[in-house]
């Protein structure tokens, strides 16, 4: 998700929660009398009358038009990032092609930084793609947060062998989530 979409739905929650609360108030104190003055019914003489007018139909279309372009891109925005497609390796000089599998990829680095690196307790990898570059997500734990700087330099160190091994491979990223055993998270981006 972009921050624009994060922010979008910040604000989308508050102005919903607010009206939630405004109506939720309002319908309990109806009819308690604590507020002098609440009327009993609520007219709007208005509302009745717009349907006739001539400018009512075109407003309904505008705003049905305005919703359902801002639904089609909410949902567009909040799609799961899809998995990521294999990479083709072709020299235009020799016949036949070598691809890449980014989730096997993923997969294999996963398992080598829990073999080879006491620091991992544990480690999980998968490829996705988002905004249209491949990226191998780590999601790593470590034991102890005396453990960070051993993690990370294991993580870096893991970052730089997949750009040795997938040196001929386009728009290849990745990004390692550390989480620590006490429940504390890091987030450390490394793009290749």
């Amino acid at each position: 998700m972009t921050r624009l979409t994060m922010a979008a739905d910040r604000v989308a929650a508050i102005v919903v929660g607010g009206v939630l609360i405004v109506v939720g108030a309002g319908a309990l104190l109806w009819h308690t009398g604590l507020i002098p003055g609440f009327p009993e019914a609520i007219t709007a003489p208005a509302v009745n009358d717009a349907p006739s007018a001539w400018w009512w139909h075109w407003s309904v279309a505008a705003v049905g038009v305005a919703c359902t372009a801002v639904a089609v891109r909410w949902l567009a925005a909040h799609r799961p990032a899809g998995k990521a497609a294999p990479i083709q390796l072709h020299d235009s000089d020799t016949p036949g092609t070598v691809s890449i599998d980014p989730s096997e990829v993923a997969t294999a680095v996963a398992e080598a930084l829990i073999r080879r690196h006491p620091a991992v307790a544990s480690a999980k990898g998968r490829a996705v793609t988002d905004r249209g570059e491949r990226i191998i997500e780590l999601a790593v734990t470590t034991g102890h947060p005396s453990d960070l700087t051993a993690t990370i330099e294991a993580i870096d160190a893991t970052c730089a062998d997949i750009a040795r091994a997938t040196s001929g491979a386009p728009g290849l990223a990745a990004r390692a989530m550390i989480h620590i055993k006490d429940g504390r998270t890091l987030t450390r981006p490394r793009l290749e």
